[in-house]
């Protein structure tokens, strides 16, 4: 798992806010939000909320991907076959998937079949979050598991 400053919390599934970081293997995923504007023929605009994805991996940067103009489900891994391929052997061939559900886009650890990722899909904690019992979170290179007990001795 990547090392990072900073907290981050592992997910199962999540929103995707404005700037939101999630870190994957040795990869972050900065996400953004913006409007896509698309001229049909006759003039008339067609305009959505489109998804920024900008992903760093150690001292790559690679060019900013914008989502959300043809599809509302996107995969990331490492597999070719990813819509999103990142190569980072640290990554699941598919690691995580983004997709928009209600006017929202959110993102889940694992494929869309239901296996989970083997090194997980960690968010960001840039605000106050609520610890909740079974909760994995790191900082740097520790994990941490929270239980929750009535029994302290």
């Amino acid at each position: 798992m990547g090392d990072g400053y900073g907290t981050y919390i592992k997910i199962d599934n999540t929103t995707i806010k404005e700037n939101t970081i999630i870190n994957i293997g040795d990869s972050f995923l900065i996400f953004s939000y913006q409007i896509y504007i698309n001229y049909e023929n006759d003039n008339k605009k067609n305009s959505h909320k489109t998804l920024f994805l900008k992903i760093y991996n150690g001292e790559r940067e690679f060019q900013p991907i914008i989502l959300g103009k043809d599809k509302e489900l996107y995969t990331i891994g490492r597999s070719e076959n990813s819509d999103v391929t990142i190569k980072d052997e640290m990554l699941s061939r598919i690691n995580c998937f983004i997709y928009f559900n209600n006017g929202i886009w959110n993102i889940q650890d694992g494929n869309q079949d239901g296996e989970y990722s083997t090194n997980g899909t960690w968010l960001y904690a840039f605000e106050d979050t609520e610890i909740t019992d079974n909760m994995i979170f790191k900082s740097n290179k520790f994990n941490f598991i929270c239980k929750f007990s009535s029994n302290f001795k």
